[in-house]
């Protein structure tokens, strides 16, 4: 939300706005950083309550320390790479991660290797790569906006206000999220026990991976919305979410279908002694709110720079209960272990189905005073070349039974050439088509020029 409210009031500055918003920010973060102290400061020094080796305890402590330093520091320095988002060069911020999980490596791996090892040398690769993170982050802050300044007197208690507000319905929906992804593993250990609980992290394994990489290409459009509806831009803000639907839509339907096909393959190769069949039952159940919910990903987005966050953390605290309660009635009716396995995470991926078909497309029209029925065509579109990639899918998988890595890399590759050629000729249009067109062309001359 700080993003989000500097970055409005870069586009809209008038009297020195978009530094008070930056000096609220800064000395917000300061205030919650010292207020911190104390709880920290009593949990390092009751470590022990924790089942903690003696032997390992001075090694945990200083560890916690470090680790405890080093986010109130990233909570003082955090104002300094926003000016990334607000300038819509995400890139430099992710240059300046890449380098600075090169050197939390560098140093964590030169410590262990070259001293006697000692738990806190994460602590200290960690700490290093954070200051160089807010070194870098200050010098193109001040290189992006020369003119802004942090000072006592821009402090405005209004400003803090409207922070405090979205910052309280932003807590509320992560707390949602936690009822609804975050619990599943604690209810398997309670009622069925920690071996499943064992399968069904493996199993959330993948498409885990794959909600973070398109949630991350979702992100990645945040600016630009967030730059047009300061501008009062709602044209260019509709025609960005549109590209970034279509985006995702594009790609998602390949590694999901993949997964779906290729998964018990994948699993019998990566873990052999696993159960493969349990395994790839549950990442289907997992896949099947994908299916749904990853097109219109952008739309959280969306809601966050209209600061549509209260109705958004109402119905996300509404439909994690449902589907906690639904999850516990129906655990304790039935006394199959495996069942229940399919209960916890089936449960959850329907209520995300139904949310992804109402709430979701619904809302997102409505804030956007568009059609009510606007972001359907999306996921009917997503669905139908879901289903003829599924049938080319499962005609290779059986006469290419993907017994090796060979032949699943092949199966998968196949896959993805047929996704492609689909969504190009579905989900684009006449004119992204010929964008595309006009990119491919333009790198082939250019690949050929440069060779």
């Amino acid at each position: 939300m700080a993003n989000r409210l500097f970055t409005i009031s870069i586009y809209n500055d008038q009297d020195n706005n978009s530094s008070k918003h930056f000096s609220t920010i800064f000395f917000s973060n300061l205030i919650l950083a010292i207020f911190l102290i104390i709880p920290i400061i009593i949990l390092i020094s009751n470590l022990d309550i924790f089942q903690i080796s003696p032997y390992l305890l001075s090694n945990v402590t200083l560890l916690w320390t470090i680790l405890f330093f080093n986010y109130l520091f990233n909570i003082v320095t955090y104002c300094f790479g926003i000016s990334f988002f607000s300038s819509n060069k995400l890139y430099i911020g992710s240059i300046i991660n890449i380098f600075a999980s090169f050197i939390k490596f560098s140093i964590t791996f030169l410590l262990f290797h070259y001293y006697d090892t000692k738990l806190w040398y994460v602590g200290i690769g960690l700490l290093i790569s954070s200051l160089f993170t807010f070194v870098l982050n200050l010098y193109f802050s001040k290189k992006i906006y020369p003119k802004l300044h942090i000072k006592k007197r821009f402090f405005d208690l209004k400003i803090l206000k409207s922070l405090l507000t979205s910052g309280f319905w932003n807590s509320v929906t992560r707390i949602s999220m936690v009822f609804y992804t975050g619990l599943d593993l604690i209810l398997v250990n309670f009622f069925i026990s920690p071996y499943y609980m064992g399968v069904l992290s493996v199993a959330k394994i993948l498409p885990s991976i794959i909600l973070s990489f398109f949630f991350t290409i979702a992100a990645t459009y945040s600016p630009r919305f967030t730059i047009s509806y300061a501008s009062k831009n709602e044209e260019q803000l509709k025609m960005d979410l549109f590209q970034s639907i279509k985006l995702i839509v594009f790609f998602s339907s390949i590694p999901l279908t993949i997964l779906i096909f290729l998964g018990k393959g994948f699993y019998q190769l990566w873990l052999p002694e696993q159960e493969s069949q349990i395994l790839i039952n549950i990442t289907i159940l997992i896949l099947l709110e994908l299916l749904f919910a990853l097109p219109l990903e952008s739309l959280w987005n969306l809601f966050t720079v209209k600061n549509k966050l209260k109705v958004t953390s109402l119905f996300m605290l509404f439909f994690s209960l449902i589907s906690f309660a639904i999850t516990i009635l129906l655990l304790s009716l039935y006394n199959d272990l495996i069942l229940r396995l399919y209960i916890i995470a089936g449960v959850s991926s329907l209520i995300g189905i139904i949310r992804s078909l109402t709430f979701l497309p619904l809302y997102g029209s409505y804030i956007l005073k568009l059609k009510t029925f606007t972001f359907y065509p999306f996921l009917i579109k997503n669905l139908f070349v879901i289903s003829i990639l599924s049938m080319f899918s499962f005609i290779v998988t059986n006469l290419f039974l993907p017994y090796t890595w060979i032949l699943l890399v092949f199966n998968a590759l196949s896959i993805s050439i047929l996704g492609i050629a689909l969504n190009y000729i579905f989900i684009l249009n006449k004119k992204d088509r010929f964008k595309v067109l006009s990119i491919f062309f333009g790198l082939k001359k250019y690949l050929k020029s440069f060779l």
